[in-house]
């Protein structure tokens, strides 16, 4: 038995997903929402007995290693040796050279040369002490943290960390793809990417380097650079620190900032449920890779008119994911928490503590842009909120601040219930996929014989039905192995007969498997949708050969073929009463 095959035995698909999905059971299968694409109607299935998930919403679909390798953006072997762990299984010891992932490794390596040597230049090196020093005098950082955050320092040379990793054996071509270096304007010479800045290592939660992110020491611009895209850094789904404070967020929640020092400054400070968003603004994925550890999340942005703007944007995104969603308020004077943190560290703590509801923050921005005492300010402020709480799937929260906006309104409760409805049925929303019948009444045939444990209620209804009856050659060529093992009639097993398929019959049929047909396993109706959708079938194919017949017919008529023409109106007769 192979190292795969055996954390596959001690393993149960179900349970892994679980931890990231919250699933149901649906028939044989078991639902929710796809945590790969945002979605308000289940279409994500994973079946417990061929232990494989698919998302008819995205496609997205595998086995247990393919979805820890998606949703926590890990290569195969990483997520081997996260199962193999749970599982309790050890693993031989593999290099990365005999790895289909070993690029990836390699540019895993680059990066951690490069943060040593970044490390080692802010801490003893003579060209890294005005670093050291701003980072320790001006932004109130503790050599300890320095440390633990293994901070450093890009010197002011074009080419320093270049030839540094050049004379370590790395070619630069792969210096380039981990992003390191990259070209000058002619593209005739690699430079160093990063060059007189502070540099913070982006590192994933399995305490790989993915990047870098940094800060320029003087007046230069751009004032923060990171790592671009790669192979092994995709800042759409990269939180900074999550490292270091998952499984506090586990228990306490999560506050989200906008940049590394704020980060950093607040866990100095005591706030070690941080986390960051770095060099884009938050998206849906960043949300769902903190789902997967909380549905509490504290927006701590910045407290200018950008920072207000992207916090709006957040609710918005927060509230479409059903998570708990509080502001931190920044006291009058404070542009962010990291100013707020070095100066007061209790202050910043307390800033968390006091953060508002969601709801509440968007009635006092509103507020505070329009007059509320007059009408076109009432129109304004009721529809810059009702924006949000449209959103809000909780009608006992919706009418909590129907309340408050009513009383602000000087107003009734039930007139802000109006305008939250009349935006709730404006508002465009994308239709649910139907999983039940997506397709064909062949595919549904299969996918409805599918949804049972074994063949046995199905045997009788298959000869009623040849591979001829089915038009889609992928559903023909599965259902003929199906009759010929029916007929073995050794194991009926649903699952034993999907595992004798090979390719793509294969892949089909497991997709089949995981259609939701709606119909419990144990269920009466099963033989009688059967019945129905076999005879649905037979009037299609019916149809079909009626139809080859007619010009088979007009053929023969141009011949003047009378025998032909007799044998074929018999047959075209016979067909006739099939398709009634």
């Amino acid at each position: 038995m192979t190292e795969i095959d055996e954390i596959k035995q001690k393993l149960d698909i179900i349970d892994v997903i679980g931890q990231y999905v919250s699933l149901k059971k649906s028939g044989k299968n078991h639902k929710g929402l796809c945590p790969f694409h945002s979605e308000k109607t289940p279409s994500f299935m994973v079946n417990q007995e061929l232990q494989i998930y698919k998302c008819f919403g995205c496609n997205e679909g595998g086995d247990m290693f393919s979805f820890v390798q998606k949703i926590e953006g890990y290569d195969f072997r990483q997520a081997l040796e996260v199962l193999a762990e749970k599982a309790g299984v050890k693993l031989a010891n593999i290099a990365p050279s005999q790895s289909a992932d070993s690029k990836k490794y390699l540019l895993y390596e680059i990066n951690e040369t490069a943060k040593k040597f970044y490390h080692v230049v802010l801490l003893k090196h003579p060209v890294g002490k005005d670093a050291l020093r701003y980072l320790t005098d001006k932004r109130q950082l503790t050599k300890e943290t320095i440390v633990d955050w293994e901070l450093g320092f890009a010197p002011d040379s074009w080419d320093t960390l270049r030839t540094f990793l050049v004379r370590r054996g790395y070619d630069e071509k792969d210096l380039l793809k981990a992003g390191v270096v990259s070209p000058d304007k002619f593209e005739r010479h690699n430079n160093d990417k990063f060059r007189n800045r502070i540099i913070f290592p982006l590192t994933g939660i399995d305490g790989k380097v993915l990047g870098f992110g940094g800060r320029a020491l003087e007046n230069r611009e751009p004032k923060y650079l990171n790592t671009q895209e790669t192979t092994i850094y995709h800042k759409e789904h990269f939180l900074f620190g999550l490292h270091k404070t998952r499984m506090t967020i586990k228990t306490q929640g999560v506050v989200l900032v906008e940049g590394y020092m704020d980060a950093i400054t607040a866990y100095q400070s005591g706030i070690t449920n941080v986390a960051a968003i770095c060099g884009t603004a938050l998206t849906v994925a960043h949300l769902k890779v903190l789902s997967r550890y909380t549905k509490d999340i504290t927006y701590c942005f910045d407290a200018d008119t950008a920072g207000v703007a992207a916090t709006l944007r957040a609710i918005e995104l927060g509230t479409d994911l059903e998570l708990n969603i509080k502001v931190a308020l920044m006291p009058e004077g404070i542009k962010d928490i990291d100013e707020l943190a070095s100066k007061n560290p209790a202050e910043g703590k307390k800033a968390v503590a006091n953060a508002i509801p969601a709801y509440d923050f968007v009635i006092k921005i509103a507020e505070a842009k329009n007059d509320v005492d007059s009408a076109i300010g009432k129109k304004k402020f009721t529809d810059e909120v009702c924006t949000y709480l449209a959103r809000e799937k909780s009608q006992v929260v919706v009418e909590h601040y129907a309340q408050i906006m009513a009383r602000k309104l000087a107003s009734s409760p039930e007139a802000v219930l109006a305008a939250v409805a009349n935006f709730s049925t404006s508002k465009t929303e994308t239709p649910p996929i139907t999983i039940n019948n997506a397709k064909s009444p062949q595919e549904y045939l299969l996918a409805l014989i599918f949804s049972q444990p074994t063949l046995d209620k199905s045997a009788e209804m298959l000869h009623n039905l040849t591979p001829e009856d089915l038009s889609l050659s992928h559903i023909s060529s599965i259902y003929a192995k199906m009759l010929k093992f029916v007929k073995a009639g050794k194991d009926l097993s649903v699952k034993t007969f999907i595992n004798t398929l090979t390719e793509q019959d294969l892949v089909s049929a497991r997709d089949l498997s995981l259609w939701d047909v709606g119909i419990p396993a144990e269920s009466n109706k099963f033989v009688e949708e059967l019945t129905v959708t076999v005879k649905r079938i037979k009037k299609e194919s019916a149809k079909r050969k009626m139809a080859d017949i007619s010009q088979r017919i007009r053929e023969a008529e141009l011949t003047k073929d009378t025998k032909t023409i007799e044998q074929l109106t018999d047959e075209f007769n016979s067909y006739a009463k099939e398709a009634l």
